[in-house]
């Protein structure tokens, strides 16, 4: 606590019953070093209440990365709600698709860093949309997991053939799940250009 007072007397302030006078250090140990800082900005002088001619001080937040965006197709509504909750602890928007044909458009519009697709859909199949999604400008280096209740080696060297990065069986285990959408977006982010 005596930390606090000392830097309140600094600051021009009283500990009750006791006159501190300001002085240049707040520290009068000789554990205490001084820290060579470099100059503030005219925005960080004005923060810290000595601003600069002239410098103007910005209240906006700053700029926050696009926040992730995960889009699940499955025609099983009850599928798609468990597969919500379990993605939850990641933090990321959760985005879902009823059908083939819906899954193309919210990729197109939405443009997801993860797609987690079910192999039997309508109107179009999840190897169909990975296909399409992979032979497309932007499609390689978007992450795509089938998710399949098929168990056999034919359907897994089908879904490699039209592109996926990996494949999850059904009844999906969350553990499972988590631990294979944090590695593909670990995956996915390290294979980005750093923007400058």
């Amino acid at each position: 606590m005596g930390a606090v007072w000392d830097f309140l007397a600094h600051r021009g302030g009283d500990r009750p019953g006791r006159r501190i006078e300001p002085g240049p250090k707040l520290c009068q140990t000789s554990a205490c070093k001084p820290v060579d800082r470099p100059a503030a900005t005219p925005a960080v002088r004005a923060i810290g209440g000595t601003r600069a001619k002239g410098a103007s001080v910005s209240l906006e937040p700053a700029p926050q990365a696009r926040p992730r965006k995960i889009l699940i197709a499955d025609d099983n509504p009850q599928i798609l709600e468990l597969l919500e909750a379990y993605l939850e602890p990641i933090g990321a928007a959760v985005l879902t698709a009823a059908d083939g044909e819906q899954a193309l458009k919210a990729i197109e519009r939405e443009q997801p860093d993860i797609v987690l697709l079910d192999v039997m859909m309508p109107k179009r199949s999840g190897f169909e949309v990975c296909r399409i999604v992979k032979e497309s400008r932007r499609g390689p280096q978007i992450p795509i997991i089938l998710i399949t209740a098929l168990n056999e080696v034919g359907d897994v060297e089908r879904g490699r053939e039209c592109g996926a990065d990996d494949f999850l069986s059904k009844p999906v285990n969350k553990l499972e799940l988590l631990e294979r959408v944090q590695a593909m977006l670990a995956a996915h982010d390290a294979a980005q250009p750093h923007q400058t």
